[in-house]
């Protein structure tokens, strides 16, 4: 309905005909379809310069609380409800489901970063998706880990990090 409605043009009659349903249920599901869509239009990230260097400030800053194992410096960047996703798609060692809450985020960052120090360890960033993100590669890993690892921050409008993204899966990089 509302690809119908607001890509397409159709009236709420005509996208009745098309579904074969009423005019005052299309207008429903148009209204409703709308209304889910208001909460990811307002959180929607549109990657502007201004915003790569805020992205970018957080990541360093990240980065550098990972390095230097600063427990207090990274908890104060994460909000309260951060979570962490990571997708190794089985084949190494990751979370198997999201993680939530600062206290426990920087502590499980904070151990894999420990475990990934070392001279073989490169970080390097690049954008993804348009915003900043940290290419983090292993000349030797150990066990499960995995050799490339892509790290994301998406921040919150209080300037801090709401969700790190980690893909370990080497098809999806």
């Amino acid at each position: 309905v509302l690809l119908l409605r607001d890509v397409l043009g159709h009236s709420a009659r005509e996208t009745a005909a098309l579904i074969g349903a009423s005019e005052g249920n299309v207008r429903v599901l148009h209204a409703r379809a709308r209304a889910a869509l208001a909460s990811y239009d307002a959180q929607r990230c549109i990657p502007t310069p201004e915003l790569q260097a805020r992205h970018r400030v957080a990541l360093d800053r990240f980065l550098g609380c990972l390095l230097a194992q600063d427990t207090r410096g990274l908890e104060t960047l994460l909000a309260d409800s951060i979570h962490t996703v990571t997708d190794a798609a089985g084949e190494y060692t990751a979370l198997a489901a999201p993680l939530a809450g600062r206290t426990r985020v920087a502590r499980f960052y904070l151990a894999a970063a420990l475990q990934r120090r070392g001279p073989g360890t490169h970080i390097e960033v690049r954008l993804v998706n348009g915003l900043p993100a940290a290419l983090i590669t292993l000349d030797r890993p150990v066990r499960r880990q995995a050799p490339r690892t892509l790290l994301q921050c998406e921040l919150g409008g209080d300037g801090r990090i709401r969700a790190v993204r980690t893909v370990l899966a080497p098809r999806k990089l």
